[in-house]
C-alpha cells in the first residue's frame, strides 16, 4: 500500500508547493515517489541545475524525461552555439522539449530577420 501522507510530507520537506504536489498526486501518482523525486533532484543538480524543484514545479513532466535525453539536449544546445543551456532550460523547461529541427528552424528565422547572434 502506497503511504502517500509520508510521500506529500517528503515533497512539502523538499520545498514544493502544495500546488505542484496536487498535480503531481493527480497526473503522476507513481513518479512522485521518494526515490524518483530524490534521484531527479539529484541527477538535475548534477547537471548544473540550481533550482531543480523549481523546474520541476513549472513542468512536472521533467519527471518524465530520462537523464539520457536531457544530456543529449544540453550536448545539442552547446553545438548550436549557446553558452549556458543549463540557465536557458532554468528560466524556460519547455525547451527540454523542443526538438532540434525546432530549435534549427528557430534560430534560421531569427538569422533571416536580420539578428547575428540568435543564440544570445
Amino acid at each position: 500500500m502506497i503511504d502517500y501522507a509520508s510521500r506529500r510530507q517528503h515533497l512539502v520537506n523538499l520545498g514544493f508547493s502544495d500546488k505542484t504536489i496536487a498535480v503531481l498526486e493527480k497526473r503522476r501518482p507513481k513518479l512522485y515517489s521518494e526515490e524518483c523525486i530524490d534521484a531527479k533532484l539529484a541527477g538535475l543538480r548534477q547537471r548544473g541545475f540550481n533550482n531543480p524543484e523549481k523546474m520541476i514545479a513549472s513542468m512536472p513532466t521533467i519527471l518524465n524525461y530520462g537523464f539520457d535525453n536531457i544530456d543529449a539536449k544540453l550536448a545539442g544546445l552547446r553545438q548550436r552555439g549557446f553558452n549556458n543551456p543549463e540557465k536557458m532550460i532554468a528560466s524556460s523547461p519547455q525547451i527540454l522539449g523542443y526538438g532540434f529541427e525546432n530549435i534549427d528552424a528557430k534560430l534560421a528565422g531569427l538569422r533571416q530577420r536580420g539578428f547575428n547572434n540568435p543564440e544570445k
